[in-house]
Formats: structure tokens, sequence, C-alpha cells
């Protein structure tokens, strides 16, 4: 007597119903291997979707759009596709600083404390920083040649 296979139930669309469901991360890693084969221009929503095996609809929904489902997938808190331009409208002089004042934040949020911090000229009230391994501002966390051994 032969057995019949009996096929699998075929998924609905939309999001799976019940309790917690592993699709966020199943999406993240399909995006990594989308992304990584193809690049982000060659990468598509569908093909993404395609690959975690969920509708399309349910990236957009925990992710929005495609810029967004990268910035996950690499795991950076900031999307580079917004920050750049602002960056290199203005004089090609002012590029790094406006890299440094970026990531750093505008006047007055702590960047001079920081760096008077690691550099040792700060007292600080609580807590560590260490520099390259060593305290911040004692001679191993200043001195040059430890830190091109460290590149």
């Amino acid at each position: 007597m032969a057995e019949h296979a009996v096929p699998a139930p075929k998924r609905r669309r939309g999001r799976p119903r019940g309790g917690a469901t592993d699709a966020r991360e199943r999406i993240v890693a399909a995006a990594v291997a989308e992304f990584g084969e193809r690049g982000y221009d060659g990468a598509t929503m569908r093909g993404i979707a395609a690959r975690a095996e969920v509708d399309a609809a349910l990236l957009h929904h925990y992710f929005g759009t495609k810029a967004d489902l990268f910035a996950a997938a690499v795991d950076v808190p900031i999307r580079p596709d917004r920050f750049v331009p602002q960056i290199l409208a203005g004089p090609r002089e002012a590029v790094g600083e406006g890299i440094v004042r970026f990531l750093l934040g505008p006047s007055g949020c702590g960047k001079t404390t920081l760096l008077r911090s690691i550099v040792g000229v700060q007292r600080l009230s609580a807590g560590d920083i260490t520099v390259l391994g060593a305290p911040a501002g004692s001679r191993g966390s200043t001195d040059r040649r430890r830190r091109r051994s460290m590149r």
C-alpha cells in the first residue's frame, strides 16, 4: 500500500496568528544575506521577503522602508542616506568638522567634557574612562607608539 504525502497547509497572507514569532529575526537575517549578495541597489523587499519566507507586507510592517531595513540589517543606529547629504552640502573644507559635529552632537551636548576626560584634564566624579586599554590621561593612553601598534 503506497503512502500518500499530505500537502502542508498553504501559508496565509499577512502576519502570523498567535503568539510571538521569529519573523522579524528571519527578515533581518534574510536582509543581511540579500544585501551581502546583491548590494543595496540589487536587493529587493520582495526578494528579502521570499528568502525569509514571509509576506512582503510584513517587511513594511516591521521596518517601513528598504533604507530602514538596511539600517537594521547592518545594525547602525543612524541612516547614512539622511545625514551624508547634509554634511556634503557645506563647503568641502568643512566636511570633516561636519562629520564630527554630526556624530558627537551640537554645541552644549558634552563634547568638550568628553574630550577633556579622555585626555585626563577633566576630573571625573564617578566611573572610569580608558583609552587604548589605559586610564584616560595616563602616559599609556597618550603614547603615540602604542597607538600606532594598535592599528
